[in-house]
């Protein structure tokens, strides 16, 4: 299939999915609105302003993912204002009220133009970039640049991060059978996140697709893994993931995780666990990573003499971990497999030193022997350990 046959089915599916995402946008907005009237009798509320920037939040990330640029890059601005409210560095006074209520109408001019920009006027885009210059005036960071054009595909997700250095976000996302039934395109939330910042590597899981015999066209299968070299927060790349948030399985593991934080994990996990697994449960490395470093493993044969490949060696070389985190795991293993094993033979004595035990109290308060039982002249315990022998 062409790339211009591609993008046609993309557009296509994004038409399909796109009233979806205004209903659900208007209905955010609505609760902005509302929020922003409950704050003015109670400017201080945390919970009101974590919702307030939560709606915010739900609409710059789902319009990225349908690729309305206009409204990221508007919505990003407010957005970071709100968070610097909620934080306590800016106080919701009732100009600052205002000003986000009248965000808020321009947030909701662009989702009701949509499906059709070209009703998006140059008067309309000279009022937000108005707009903006107001907003980071309130955060002390005058805007120099205007706001984005009409239609420039700018990534202003990863705005606002400042000198931020970038890291690696390990991304795995397991989509639900009923993906697609329900509307949603998982291959646009991945080209969403390559707004973001760079995608470094991809991979899917094909054990997960059924044989063609039984393939269901309409049914999702897809399991992706990848890294992301990225300067956005968990937080920003989960909203990626918020129209799917109950059909799918994400994880996230964070880019340079202390070694403090997988110690704690290594101590929580149960004993005899391997090294591959351990790295796994601990979210050091995804699934996907470790069959690769298995696959590199078995598959390398050292000439004679030389050392076997060790898997602690391919991971780091493959996926980047840290050596301290696989020695670390490797510890736990080798106090695992140093441990004694339980003395299973000694826990099949105890039911018999049990019954021997309520047998001699028995005795000692005067019951008969019964038929089989060991007489006055031989104790019961000892009877019972030598039948158990």
């Amino acid at each position: 299939m062409s790339a211009d046959a591609g993008a046609d089915i993309d557009q296509s599916f994004i038409a399909e999915a796109l009233p979806a995402f205004v209903s659900e946008a208007r209905e955010q907005l609505g609760a902005m609105e509302q929020l922003l009237l409950e704050l003015e009798q109670d400017p201080g509320n945390r919970e009101l302003l974590d919702a307030l920037f939560r709606c915010a939040h739900t609409v710059k990330g789902s319009a990225g993912i349908f690729g309305l640029h206009k409204i990221v890059a508007f919505t990003h601005h407010v957005e970071t204002l709100l968070d610097q409210v909620r934080e306590g560095a800016i106080t919701l006074a009732p100009a600052l009220g205002t000003l986000l209520l009248r965000c808020n109408d321009q947030i909701l001019h662009l989702v009701d133009t949509a499906s059709g920009p070209d009703a998006d006027t140059s008067a309309h885009a000279e009022a937000r970039a108005d707009l903006v210059t107001e907003l980071h005036a309130v955060m002390g960071d005058p805007q120099t640049t205007p706001a984005s054009p009409a239609g420039a595909t700018t990534t202003a997700a990863t705005a606002g991060a400042g000198a931020s250095a970038s890291a690696r976000w390990l991304i795995s996302a397991r989509f639900g059978t009923e993906c697609f039934r329900n509307g949603m395109d998982p291959l646009s939330i991945v080209r969403y996140l390559g707004t973001l910042g760079s995608i470094v590597a991809i991979s899917c899981d094909q054990s997960a697709i059924p044989l063609l015999q039984v393939l269901d066209p309409e049914s999702c299968n897809l399991s992706v893994e990848l890294t992301l070299e990225t300067t956005a927060t968990r937080q920003t790349i989960e909203g990626a993931f918020s129209f799917v948030k109950d059909d799918c399985e994400l994880r996230l593991v964070e880019p340079a995780a202390p070694l403090e934080h997988y110690a704690r994990l290594l101590d929580a996990m149960p004993d005899r666990p391997l090294l591959g697994e351990i790295l796994v449960k601990i979210g050091a490395i995804t699934q996907a990573q470790l069959d690769a470093g298995l696959r590199t493993q078995h598959g390398t044969h050292p000439a004679p003499g030389a050392p076997s490949l060790r898997l602690g060696d391919v991971l780091q070389q493959q996926t980047g971990l840290a050596p301290e985190v696989v020695a670390a795991a490797l510890q736990k293993q080798n106090k695992a497999s140093a441990a004694p094993a339980p003395d299973d033979s000694r826990r099949r004595h105890q039911p018999a030193r049990r019954a021997g035990d309520r047998r001699r109290r028995r005795g000692a308060a005067g019951a008969p022997d019964a038929p089989g039982r060991a007489g006055r002249g031989q104790p019961a315990d000892d009877a019972a350990d030598r039948g158990n022998s």
